[in-house]
C-alpha cells in the first residue's frame, strides 16, 4: 500500500492489516510504498509490514541520500530485519495521491551509484524514464542505464515501479538485471474498477450485496492467475 492509503488508517491501523493476513490462509508480503513520513514508517515496522519504502526522490541528490538515510536509521532501530526500499531519480506520474506529472527522467549513473553507496538499502528503485499510471507510447526508456547500475551493482536487489503497461521484453531484461519487484498498481486499480462497473451494471449481481461480492471475489482470482501466467517467463 502507498502513504496515502495511510489516510483510512483512524479507522483500520498498521496493526490491524497485519492481523488480517492472517486471516487470508495464503502467503501475502506487506509492504508501505512512496513513504516520506518516518513516523508512518516507525508505525507500519512496529505492526510487523516486511518491507518499508522511504521516497525522497523528488529531493536534490543530496537531501535525498541525508533524509533516506535517517530514514533507514529510525526504521533499523525498530526491526533490523525489516526491508528497507528507497529510490533515486523521479519516477514521474501520481499513486494514490503521491508524486507529480513531471519528472521522469532518466537519472545520471554516478549519482545512483553515489546514492547507493552512501545509504546501501535493502531494495533500490532507480528512476530511468519510467512512470507510474499508464504510458502513452511515446516514453524512453533508459534501458543502458539500467543495464550499466546491474553492471555496477549487480548482486543489489532492485525494484521496477511503474511496471503497469511496460512490455514484456522490457520487464525481462529488467528481471535479468537484478529486479525482483515489479509494481503494477494501476494494472491492478484499472482491473478494480472496470469490473466493480460491470458487475454493479449487471442486474444478476447488483441486486445482491452478498453476489457482487462473490463475483468480484471469482474475477480476482481469474485476474491473478492471469498475472501468474503473464509474468511467469519473466520470473523463471
Amino acid at each position: 500500500m502507498a502513504q496515502f492509503s495511510a489516510k483510512f488508517f483512524d479507522r483500520t491501523t498498521p496493526a490491524e492489516v497485519v492481523a488480517w493476513r492472517k486471516t487470508v490462509g495464503t502467503e501475502i508480503a506487506l509492504h508501505l510504498d512512496h513513504c516520506n513520513s518516518v513516523e508512518l514508517l516507525i508505525q507500519c515496522t512496529q505492526a510487523g509490514f516486511d518491507s518499508v519504502m522511504y521516497d525522497g526522490s523528488s529531493l536534490p541528490l543530496k537531501d535525498n541520500i541525508r533524509q533516506t538515510l535517517e530514514a533507514k536509521g529510525a526504521i533499523k532501530q525498530v526491526n533490523p530485519d525489516v526491508l528497507f526500499e528507497a529510490e533515486v531519480g523521479h519516477v514521474a506520474g501520481v499513486e494514490d495521491g503521491f508524486g507529480a506529472e513531471t519528472g521522469g527522467e532518466s537519472t545520471r549513473l554516478e549519482d545512483v551509484l553515489e546514492f547507493f553507496r552512501e545509504v546501501e538499502p535493502d531494495l533500490l528503485a532507480v528512476g530511468f524514464g519510467n512512470m507510474h499510471g499508464h504510458y502513452k507510447g511515446t516514453e524512453k526508456f533508459d534501458l543502458e542505464l539500467m543495464e550499466a547500475v546491474h553492471r555496477s551493482l549487480p548482486d543489489v536487489l532492485k525494484v521496477l515501479h511503474g511496471g503497469s503497461g511496460m512490455s514484456l521484453s522490457i520487464v525481462e531484461k529488467l528481471v535479468g538485471w537484478g529486479h525482483c519487484k515489479i509494481n503494477i498498481s494501476s494494472d491492478l486499480k484499472s482491473f478494480w474498477l472496470e469490473t466493480s462497473r460491470q458487475i454493479l451494471n449487471d442486474p444478476r449481481d447488483s441486486s445482491s450485496p452478498i453476489a457482487a461480492t462473490q463475483e468480484m471475489d471469482r474475477r480476482l482470482l481469474v485476474f491473478f492467475k492471469e498475472l501468474q501466467e503473464k509474468y511467469k517467463s519473466c520470473l523463471l
